[in-house]
């Protein structure tokens, strides 16, 4: 192995979560991030969120790694607050 990799600075990588759970990705987002349940729940605003997910596009990890933060919390709230069962 070259010196150069073996002395180089450690750096992080980012994880394609949009590609890897593209399906299911969709509809926890359906799912959990719908208005009215935002609304309902009343921690997250749901015009904003709705904006959001109209204007993701599916090219942009940034805007996935957004989208995917809140569906990460929707579904710990579900499941911790609201007793859902996790699909």
């Amino acid at each position: 192995m070259p010196r150069e990799i073996l002395d180089r600075p450690k750096h992080g990588f980012g994880i394609p979560v949009h590609e890897l759970l593209a399906a299911e990705f969709r509809s926890w987002t359906e799912r959990y991030l719908a208005p009215d349940r935002l609304r309902e729940e009343g921690h997250l605003d749901a015009d904003a969120t709705g904006r959001l997910v109209a204007g993701l596009d599916p090219s942009d990890p940034q805007g996935a790694e957004r989208l995917w933060f809140l569906v990460c919390f929707e579904r710990w709230f579900a499941r911790n607050h609201r007793g859902e069962p996790l699909d």
